[in-house]
């Protein structure tokens, strides 16, 4: 069972896989980016094609790493313009039809979540939270080198975080070593299942 942790954006979706409690094993950053030529194509057109983009490598992840549940960053909707807004209005679609459609569960978080489990503080900076995450996790896997990739990867591993104790990770991620659940787990997955009877 393996979590994918989002950092939601057009332009750069920073993305980590956790496949056990606080153990990343892969991570990257989906980036798209308008045609160079922007004269020769309409805008709407350009916003499909960078759509499109996210959702055949968010469905390959999935795949490859054989995802069985989400958390993801969600921002906050404080966009500085409209086209920015409407631009995150996609990509928040678009991801959240794409776990939808792979009918995974998923929990999602707000930025400052994000700093406060990570930081301690809703006032972290982005070079706080950056430097959180290569602390927590610098020695589990190989980071990106380019610090506005980081960034994002940064906030996704920020999104596990704040979700750690959340019952989705508990019941995928927290498991013994024989691969059963935790005593503790198995006995809320059980009291879980009565309640929707």
């Amino acid at each position: 069972m393996s979590i994918l942790a989002l950092d939601v954006s057009f332009s750069a979706i920073g993305w980590v896989v956790f496949a056990k409690k606080d153990l990343p094993v892969k991570c990257g950053v989906i980036r798209t980016e308008p045609p160079k030529r922007r004269m020769d194509v309409y805008v709407a057109s350009s916003n499909i094609h960078r759509a499109t983009q996210i959702v055949r490598e968010l469905r390959a992840l999935i795949s490859e790493y054989q995802i069985t549940g989400v958390v993801a960053e969600m921002p906050h909707g404080g966009s500085q313009s409209a086209n920015a807004s409407h631009k995150m209005g996609i990509a928040i679609g678009v991801v959240s039809a794409v776990v939808e459609m792979a009918r995974l569960p998923v929990e999602y978080v707000q930025p400052v979540q994000v700093k406060l489990s990570m930081c301690g503080s809703r006032n972290a900076s982005k070079g706080d939270v950056i430097r959180a995450a290569k602390r927590l996790f610098g020695r589990k896997i190989e980071f990106p080198a380019a610090a506005r990739d980081m960034e994002h990867v940064a906030d996704a591993c920020g999104a596990y975080c704040a979700c750690r104790d959340t019952t989705l990770v508990r019941l995928l991620l927290h498991h013994d070593h024989d691969g059963d659940l935790d005593e503790s787990l198995a006995t809320d997955a059980s009291l879980c299942s009565r309640n929707m009877a």
